[in-house]
């Protein structure tokens, strides 16, 4: 195939079909928690009356759902702002969303609401977090009890995810935690603690379901107290 083949409705069809993900993927130890979060934004309601044609209406939903979205994106962007100069290293401006971009393949001017929808860019944005222990903003590096933890924000038409995933094992500038080792840190503690206490109710489980029982652990399994 031709690397210089321009297809009229996806720009991104080289990037799409010979590089794949929009970032390559980042590496993480073991253990890793991952925390997915979806935000959606509070849709409005508009009392409609008799008298107005279905062309107003229209008009006044596709002006309710475009200020509603550029707010939300206000919000999440003040969200996102707010975790970058908190424990971001290193220090740079804040990632946020414009939430008012024209896609690339409409060529002419925005008339209309809704010619064509407003979408976010970039499409995605992630960045490095090192929450230490004293909850102080790491300089000029982060300390061997900072905890790692990979933020990625995707922007969808109208809600955004937000993954956060925290590297317990990796301590900055160090090897990884190995088994058996003493993790550095207050809160890497508390997360291997909590990891040991699953592990071994899910051992457990395993070793019972091999001798055909039934193990429920009631702790573990709020919904049958």
């Amino acid at each position: 195939m031709n690397a210089n083949l321009k297809i009229p409705f996806s720009q991104q069809y080289w990037t799409t079909t010979r590089e794949g993900h929009e970032h390559p993927p980042p590496t993480f130890g073991a253990p890793t928690l991952v925390w997915h979060l979806g935000l959606s934004p509070h849709w409005p309601r508009r009392q409609v009356t008799q008298d107005q044609t279905l062309e107003q209406i229209h008009e006044q939903l596709a002006k309710t759902y475009e200020s509603t979205r550029t707010a939300f994106f206000g919000e999440v962007n003040g969200v996102l702002q707010a975790l970058q100069r908190a424990a971001s290293f290193p220090s740079r401006t804040a990632k946020t969303f414009d939430a008012e971009d024209v896609p690339a393949p409409w060529k002419k001017p925005r008339t209309q609401s809704w010619e064509p929808f407003y979408v976010a860019s970039p499409g995605s944005i992630r960045f490095t977090l090192w929450w230490s222990d004293t909850d102080g903003k790491p300089s000029p590096q982060p300390g061997p009890d900072a905890l790692r933890i990979k933020v990625l924000a995707s922007a969808h038409r109208d809600y955004v995810t937000l993954s956060f995933c925290l590297d317990a094992a990796k301590p900055w500038d160090r090897p990884p935690v190995a088994a058996g080792e003493a993790p550095i840190g207050i809160r890497r503690k508390r997360v291997f603690d909590h990891i040991h206490r699953v592990r071994s109710i899910c051992e457990a489980r395993l070793v019972a379901d091999s001798q055909g029982e039934r193990l429920v652990d009631r702790e573990v399994c709020p919904s049958t107290r």
